[in-house]
């Protein structure tokens, strides 16, 4: 019987210590997720000629169509010339509180990709 009872208290006492462990690992925020997400796949899909090409060609609405399998949460994209504010975007809406900007520059066509997402 004694056994038995410092089995389950030892038994408790590993679990409130796992509780504890778990309680005081600081959780990643589901944007960092995304954003993070969203990078890798631009990076993989930079390496493919047929998506630079739509990167060169400047249309926003064939990029977003080339990364809408590997994107699950709404986006929208801007395709700009350098730095400037001369962009060509699809699918940018404003109505959502939560969004993050992600943003990838092709040195060899000197575009930069801006695709923002919202997150709820």
């Amino acid at each position: 019987m004694i056994k038995s009872l410092e089995v389950i208290i030892a038994i408790t006492i590993l679990f409130a210590f796992l509780f504890l462990i778990f309680q005081t690992i600081p959780e990643r925020s589901v944007p960092n997720i995304v954003n993070e997400r969203i990078f890798d796949v631009l990076k993989i899909k930079a390496e493919d000629p047929g998506f630079r090409t739509i990167i060169n060609d400047g249309n926003a609405q064939a990029t977003s169509d080339s990364i809408y399998n590997n994107i699950d949460v709404p986006y929208g994209v801007s395709l700009c010339s350098g730095a400037t504010n001369d962009c060509n975007t699809y699918n940018q809406d404003t109505n959502y509180r939560i969004t993050t900007t992600i943003d990838y520059y092709f040195f060899d066509s000197n575009k930069t990709i801006i695709i923002k997402t919202w997150v709820e």
